[in-house]
Parts: C-alpha cells; sequence; structure tokens
C-alpha cells in the first residue's frame, strides 16, 4: 500500500477496500495487466478483465515473526512464480501470502523463504486473518 500511496498521491490504508480502489484506480492510469497490492493484512489482485480477488494475510502468531524485512520481495517472489507457472491470480495470491508469511520468520531478508511446498503448509498450520 506504501508504493499505491505514492503512485496516487494519497494514503491507501491495509484494508480491503482501501487496497481495492487503489488498484482499480492505479488500473484507470493505464496499467495493462494485473493491479496487485498487498499489506500486512492481506492482499487484492485486479485482474485486466475487471474481477477483484482478495486473500488475507496468514494469521502467523507473534513468536513466529522474527523480523519483516524482505516480506514484500517474497511475496512478489510467490505472486511471479505463480505467473511463471500459469497460476489463476488466486493461486498466484495464494502463493505469494504463504511465501511472505514464510519469511517472517527470519530477521534477514530471505533466510526465512522456505520450499513451496513448505511455505504452502503455513496456510494449514495458521491459517487466516480476518480481512
Amino acid at each position: 500500500e506504501v508504493e499505491a500511496s505514492f503512485i496516487l498521491g494519497i494514503d491507501v490504508g491495509p484494508n480491503p477496500v482501501d487496497l481495492e480502489s487503489a488498484a482499480t484506480q492505479i488500473a484507470s492510469l493505464g496499467a495493462p495487466g494485473r493491479v496487485v497490492l498487498h499489506s500486512s493484512r492481506g492482499a487484492v489482485c485486479l485482474e485486466p478483465d475487471g474481477t477483484l480477488i482478495r486473500r488475507p494475510a496468514l494469521d502467523v502468531p507473534e513468536d513466529f515473526v522474527k523480523g519483516s524485512t524482505g516480506a514484500g520481495d517474497a511475496f512478489t517472489a510467490g505472486f511471479l512464480h505463480g505467473v511463471h507457472e500459469d497460476c489463476d491470480g488466486a493461486e498466484c495470491l495464494l502463493l505469494a501470502t504463504c511465501v511472505a508469511a514464510a519469511s517472517l520468520a527470519d530477521p534477514s531478508a530471505s533466510r526465512g523463504v522456505l520450499p513451496l511446498s513448505d511455505c504452502l503448509s503455513l496456510a494449514a498450520r495458521f491459517g487466516f486473518r480476518d480481512f
């Protein structure tokens, strides 16, 4: 939401309504593909056909979180992996959310990222937050 705030010149909050509104505004500026925005609470993906997809963040306990450095990059890596594998937007958001959550387990920028199957298992382990 930070980058969306800079692009739009407004304060974009971490809730789904603000993220969805910002994604729609960014798309109206001429973004040709998916517009994806994420926050610590969850993420949205606006598909080129106008479909909006929501994905809440994993409900990781406080003692799991050792740092958030690199979580945005981990989210992006997970999403781009899904794009590479021809996943739909919902699956891309799931991958992104799980990889970002895994990254929180280590204070470094990348040592918390696990093999994809281990990242995905965190969804079953922790479930998802309210979003």
